[in-house]
């Protein structure tokens, strides 16, 4: 089956709305990222949202990396509020906020890092999150670089309720876990304890009896784990450590070595069953210590307050053995019927460069407690890349090191980094914060595009050509958690040259995960007038009953590639100058038509690749960017002119999934497709800017190839379809063919010869026979299945008239 350019099933929309919640026009010049989320439910049903934001940097005294919103209307919009106030002594936040909420008197506490002195903010809202007040220290008797705070409210009635904890990484000369509470609503926090040594990733939730347990990742353990301590006496002693779970990875904090050189880690996230008191907690792990399957999202659970912990479950429900996924966030509804796993998911992009967020429900038996888990169902509305290495204010390879979600019992809510936007400049894309809310229950279907094959076509040759009818059949997925039912669409294009000549069709039941065709096909037709080698867009429009309306949108091909030819640049070496941009060009000409496909390839030596944005210029002024700020501190792209940088839409893997010296081929980031049906004789322009002071290199040798266009007459009006006979014009001879077999077989009709067929058409049985030839602007019919044809219209007469 054909696809959409690139991949088929990127682009899917998905009903559950994906809303923004960081206001990406206050960030300020290159600081523009958002990360690293935490999200609340307030007293009022206020949503509030915690994130690291280094476009904060440049609000009042510059101390602050803290970014906070909410919303008043259920997460359909949010404020986003400039920046938390600073402690008494005028220090400010450096982000890694966690929120919970004291679920009696509606007090929300967010902790954060202190930005210069070297202790743990934490700030009390009284009014649902709206505003936060001074900070108060919440790690007194710590100095240094504390780091990965976690927050936790023991909301359960009786002794100790109202206790807020927070527990942290010491980075000081003890290098340990530890532990603060509060016991005054957060005015004031004490008892500082250490609860291990090493370790990272603290991870607290308090029980339904006021046992408080304190997770983290374990590296001194062989091997690495999660493991678990827990208090009965409100935070003042821990009994011994438990391991919730063996890991197999042995990368730093659990890095998973992901594609695309951003770091990961394996730390744990817990949630509590209010009602039952069940222990959840959901990790990260990979496969192998190299190789294998470099992420998948694990779940256990713990039915004897932390005694024991039950065998991982993988929630994930991929078939890939290599798709990635990472950092799971867990939250359970207050009825303690359901709980939510969000992550992070790569199924989608088989190079493992783009990112979706992905999300599964599990049910809960009120009597056992067991949980079963639904199937995956994708959040995100639209893919996106890695970014790092470009925000002067953020480590080169850091893209959040948590999220998690919330629900009130009605909905759940999750929020993310998403990197889908472009930045201020649309010089390269930024990572802001988004949020989605859907049922409890699972947001029900959703419809996406899978795959569309051609199933018939005028000159029968598989492809799209000018002047040709074409039936396709549109495989729609299901990547919800409820069977589609009722399921009709309607096709549309808006690509110049190509009309819907058929453009509805009913489709079966499609259950959730599964994919389902037209039960007919749908039937586009291209005009002599068509530019073939254009990529055809069109849109379905779904109906379902009761699951709504979904839009998918999705690209064919039309005409085929000639053999390859290549174009190397004479125009070398270059020099790549500091802070400025260079072009080196190169000559095509001998070209048969239109361009049908390019790739580029090139070497060149720079030392430090982020610093470079490479765009190709076709002959009509057709730009196409290659890479922009990928690379990080690294150096060139190719290592020789043997041994270079390609750059192919079809490549498996993005170039903002590569390490430097980017060897091998990679799709660019903008979309060589662009060239297909223009011009290719003529000047082409490999175009470099470097964007940052203190760096040169040189382009060293670059080169194309380029497959022509080859287009066909398509046959007119080809195919008639669902009926006793199918009649084509066959071009190449200037006769009519007849199948009476479905397409098995085929046989002349007749003896009459035609000038050029615009189409075809005939009734039921084949014996009602009507054809229009362009070359001689008439119409001819045939009333005994085309012994003997007649001139109905005659010259000068339009066809059709």
């Amino acid at each position: 089956p054909l696809g959409q350019a690139g991949i088929p099933s990127i682009n899917p929309l998905a009903a559950i709305n994906n809303v923004l919640v960081n206001n990406p026009n206050t960030d300020a010049g290159a600081n523009d990222t958002q990360s690293e989320t935490s999200i609340a439910v307030a007293g009022n049903g206020n949503l509030v949202v915690g994130y690291n934001d280094s476009g904060s940097l440049a609000f009042g005294d510059g101390n602050h990396f803290t970014g906070y919103s909410f919303s008043t209307n259920g997460g359909t919009s949010f404020t986003d509020v400039t920046n938390l106030p600073d402690d008494p002594s005028g220090d400010g936040d450096a982000g890694d906020p966690i929120i919970d909420v004291n679920r009696t008197n509606g007090n929300v506490y967010m902790a954060t890092l202190g930005f210069n002195i070297g202790n743990l903010r934490v700030f009390r809202s009284t009014d649902n999150g709206a505003t936060f007040g001074t900070p108060v220290n919440g790690s007194p008797g710590s100095t240094g670089f504390q780091d990965k705070e976690w927050i936790a409210v023991d909301n359960f009635a009786g002794t100790g309720q109202g206790n807020v904890y927070l527990a942290w990484r010491n980075f000081n000369s003890t290098n340990d876990m530890r532990l603060t509470r509060s016991t005054d609503n957060g005015a004031t926090f004490g008892n500082n304890i250490q609860i291990a040594t090493g370790g990272q990733g603290a991870n607290i939730v308090v029980g339904t009896d006021h046992s408080l347990y304190y997770f983290w990742y374990n590296s001194s353990a062989t091997p690495r784990r999660i493991t678990l301590r827990k208090s009965t006496d409100f935070g003042a002693t821990f009994g011994t450590t438990i391991t919730a779970a063996n890991l197999v990875g042995t990368g730093v904090n659990g890095d998973l070595a992901l594609t695309g050189g951003f770091r990961s880690n394996s730390f744990p996230q817990a949630a509590v069953n209010p009602v039952n008191g069940h222990i959840y907690v959901v990790y990260n792990d990979v496969s192998a210590i190299t190789g294998g399957d470099r992420g998948n999202i694990f779940f256990t659970m713990s039915t004897d307050g932390g005694a024991t912990f039950s065998t991982p479950t993988r929630v994930n429900n991929d078939v890939s053995t290599t798709a990635q996924q990472y950092t799971p966030t867990v939250t359970v509804t207050p009825n303690g019927q359901s709980l939510f796993i969000g992550f992070y998911d790569r199924r989608l992009d088989p190079s493992n460069a783009l990112i979706d967020r992905f999300g599964v429900i599990g049910s809960i038996a009120s009597g056992s407690g067991a949980v079963t888990f639904g199937p995956n169902f994708r959040i995100t509305r639209q893919s996106f890349p890695v970014v790092v290495g470009v925000d002067p204010q953020i480590n080169t390879t850091y893209m959040g090191d948590y999220d998690q979600s919330a629900t009130d019992g009605t909905f759940f809510y999750d929020i993310w980094g998403d990197n889908s936007d472009r930045n201020l400049a649309n010089t390269r894309n930024q990572a802001n914060i988004r949020s989605a809310k859907f049922s409890i229950n699972g947001p029900g279907a959703i419809l996406g595009f899978n795959n569309v094959a051609i199933v018939a076509d005028g000159d029968s040759n598989g492809r799209i050509d000018i002047n040709e009818s074409a039936s396709l059949n549109v495989s729609l997925l299901n990547g919800g958690t409820g069977t589609a039912s009722g399921v009709t669409a309607t096709l549309s294009t808006t690509t110049p040259g190509v009309t819907v000549t058929t453009p509805n069709a009913n489709y079966p039941n499609i259950a959730a995960g599964l994919a389902a065709t037209n039960a007919t096909p749908f039937v586009i037709m291209t005009s002599p007038s068509f530019v073939c080698g254009t990529m055809i867009q069109l849109s379905l429009n779904v109906n379902t009953t009761g699951d709504g309306t979904f839009t998918v949108p999705f690209s064919v091909p039309s005409g085929g590639l000639g053999t390859a030819m290549p174009f190397e640049s004479v125009n070398v070496p270059v020099n790549i100058l500091d802070v400025a941009t260079v072009n080196s060009v190169t000559n095509v000409s001998g070209l048969t038509g239109a361009v049908g496909k390019v790739t580029v390839s090139f070497f060149l030596t720079h030392t430090f690749d982020a610093d470079l944005d490479i765009f190709l210029i076709g002959p009509d002024g057709t730009t196409v960017e290659l890479t922009t700020d990928n690379g990080s501190l690294d150096d060139n792209y190719g290592t020789s002119c043997a041994n270079r940088t390609v750059f192919d839409d079809a490549a498996a893997m993005s170039i903002t999934a590569g390490i430097a010296p980017f060897v091998g081929t990679f799709r660019p980031e903008g979309m060589l497709s662009a060239f297909n049906g223009k011009p290719g004789n003529g000047t082409w322009t490999l175009r470099i800017t470097d964007d940052l002071g203190g760096d040169v290199g040189v382009l060293m040798c670059w080169g194309l190839q380029i497959s022509p266009l080859i287009c066909n007459g398509g046959g007119g009006g080809g195919p008639v379809l669902d009926r006793a006979n199918i009649i084509v014009a066959d071009t190449l001879n200037s006769r009519l063919q007849m199948s009476t077999n479905n397409g098995s077989s085929w046989s002349i009709v007749g003896t009459q010869r035609f000038n050029n067929v615009q189409s075809v058409a005939s009734n039921n049985t084949g014996s009602l026979i009507f054809v229009a030839e362009t070359g001689t602007s008439r119409i001819l019919r045939s009333t005994n299945a085309g012994s003997t044809f007649s001139v109905i219209v005659g010259p000068g007469v339009a066809p059709g008239t």
